[in-house]
């Protein structure tokens, strides 16, 4: 049996841990799929299901051989989206719309974007900033939608294109006149920027170890978005947890330096979803390759 056909064949069977429903939804008899799942245990040597009359329970070999199978079902259909979008022409005057959080628009697309535009000359881009994009609003217009979440609030049927971690940072200025902190009581002594409406009173990090470590300090300025972080640390005006991306070119240009650099937030990550799952629009398809690409490149 082709290969292929048995891995989408298993995976219908691990998510919906039905053999009727799988069938179903694959357009193809229950005898069918039990044959392709039985024909890749066989091939595999290992018992991917328990199966009882009541229910399939997945084995942890099953588990695991689920997770890189659908990886490998999702760059295929994936490749097969973009092979279907490089045959469709851009039309004059197309508009791609993405919604994204102003720090994204400003630190992630900017600076990549115009090796994009050269090869749509004829495309109109229309950037809709929202400080949420992992909960868009049904009723507004947009394509593609880049969210910077925790891995376990990515929103569904999105896809992973990069990942960032928070850094702390401050300007030598500000250094200069309060010190270096050098561990963790030195730093709750300094003015912490921090964004206003957070539940916490300062940070929740992790250090080298993944350990987790908190920092409060009664000297803080509050920000009602990341943007006006940036520029109060660069002024001078204290210690700032903010995205590697908007510090970067900061770190290397020297403005800005890094404070404790054995201490970060955990990992996010950078996910781009489409308002039209089923038929994304060929721009969407092709923009979010190529940021993924850029983003790749970038490390």
């Amino acid at each position: 049996m082709d290969r292929f056909n048995e891995m989408r064949a298993f995976a219908q069977v691990m998510e919906q841990r039905c053999f009727s429903s799988a069938a179903e939804t694959l357009g193809l008899s229950k005898g069918s799929v039990s044959k392709q799942v039985a024909s890749l245990e066989r091939r595999l040597g290992l018992a991917l299901f328990e199966r009882t009359t009541r229910q399939v329970t997945p084995t942890d070999e099953g588990r695991m051989y689920y997770d890189r199978a659908r990886q490998i079902l999702d760059e295929t259909a994936r490749a097969d989206l973009i092979a279907r979008a490089m045959k469709c022409a851009t039309s004059e005057g197309e508009t791609l719309r993405v919604l994204a959080a102003p720090e994204i628009v400003d630190h992630v697309v900017m600076p990549r974007i115009g090796g994009f535009l050269q090869s749509m000359s004829a495309l109109r881009v229309d950037f809709r900033c929202d400080d949420d994009p992992a909960e868009p609003n049904e009723t507004e217009d947009w394509d593609v939608a880049l969210a910077v979440t925790p891995a376990e609030l990515r929103p569904l049927a999105s896809r992973v294109i990069g990942a960032t971690r928070g850094m702390l940072v401050a300007s030598r200025d500000y250094l200069d006149r309060e010190g270096v902190p050098r561990d963790l009581s030195a730093l709750s002594l300094h003015r912490l920027l921090r964004e206003n409406g957070t539940p916490e009173r300062g940070w929740r990090l992790i250090d080298e170890d993944g350990a987790d470590v908190s920092i409060t300090s009664a000297r803080q300025l509050l920000f009602r978005d990341r943007r006006s972080q940036l520029a109060a640390c660069q002024s001078g005006l204290g210690i700032a947890l903010l995205p590697d991306y908007m510090v970067r070119e900061d770190l290397n240009k020297g403005r800005l330096v890094p404070v404790m650099p054995g201490l970060s937030s955990r990992r996010k990550l950078i996910s781009a979803s489409h308002a039209d799952t089923a038929t994304p629009s060929r721009t969407a398809v092709l923009f979010e390759e190529f940021l993924g690409q850029a983003l790749m490149q970038y490390g």
